[in-house]
């Protein structure tokens, strides 16, 4: 291991034998960091934070924090990391809630800009950006693919669907619908994430039956739940329609446009 003297490490720690540390990082208790990790200068690492491989954390990190939550009383919570994630300059991630599933999860392939954070209980799976300053409040879980602009914040218990774009400066209160850009108060539905769909790899044809169930369901004047129901008379609909519409009607049925707000056993 290529680990800086002036570094502290938890014996309790376990640190894969080509893991890079940095000048003055602190690593706690039951921290485990996986292959090919790079941990710059000034990180902090805490206990039972599990990180797997190929990881880059830049300076001024701290992973694994304890969660910003007046519940919190000491107990062992965790904060699990997947692989090829970075974690550019300031960003900071807290560990889980005993009063939710108890652990912070981050999937694969994730980047954080500088000065984000993400929050206790939140579940953030792959392919995501997330840009500077981006604030995810606890609870919140952001699905494959998903890129958040710069200084956007999310309210607790918001979902972000799959291959979602939410532009600078938004404020969600309300989940977001999978494949759709949105902007401004409340993350107004604004278009389609075409380039996101294109990247992902996207047949045509799936890109033109979402785009026929986005004209049904955003751009005539149906209530919500006839243009759903007329959706569903669509010929053949794909998988991705029928993501939209399953999370659209999960989504009109709480009162507060967060389902899994609704779904909350405490």
């Amino acid at each position: 291991m290529m680990i800086h003297p002036s570094s502290i490490i938890d014996p309790k720690a376990t640190i894969a034998n080509d893991v890079e540390i940095g000048p003055f990082c602190v690593i706690g208790s039951d921290v485990t960091i996986g292959k090919g990790c790079k941990i710059k200068e000034r990180v902090s690492i805490t206990k039972n934070t599990i990180i797997g491989e190929n990881n880059v954390v830049y300076p001024g990190c701290v992973l694994g924090g304890d969660p910003q939550d007046y519940s919190f009383k000491g107990e062992d919570v965790y904060c699990v990391i997947g692989d090829g994630n970075s974690f550019h300059e300031g960003v900071t991630v807290n560990r889980g809630t005993v009063k939710d599933k108890g652990v912070t999860t981050l999937g694969n392939n994730n980047m954080f800009m500088a000065y984000s954070h993400v929050g206790h209980d939140c579940d953030i799976q792959n392919n995501v950006t997330i840009a500077n300053g981006v604030l995810l409040a606890g609870h919140v879980n952001v699905m494959d693919g998903v890129v958040m602009a710069g200084i956007t914040a999310a309210t607790q218990f918001v979902t972000i669907g799959r291959l979602a774009y939410i532009g600078g400066g938004t404020g969600l209160t309300q989940d977001v619908p999978p494949f759709v850009k949105v902007q401004g108060e409340n993350g107004k539905v604004r278009t389609l994430n075409n380039l996101g769909m294109k990247r992902a790899g996207m047949s045509l044809d799936v890109q033109r039956s979402l785009r026929e169930a986005y004209r049904i369901i955003w751009m005539s004047d149906l209530p919500l739940a006839e243009a759903l129901d007329e959706t569903r008379q669509l010929d053949n609909i794909c998988v991705e329609v029928q993501e939209l519409i399953n999370f659209l009607s999960k989504k009109s049925k709480s009162r507060w446009g967060r389902f899994r707000e609704d779904e909350r056993n405490w």
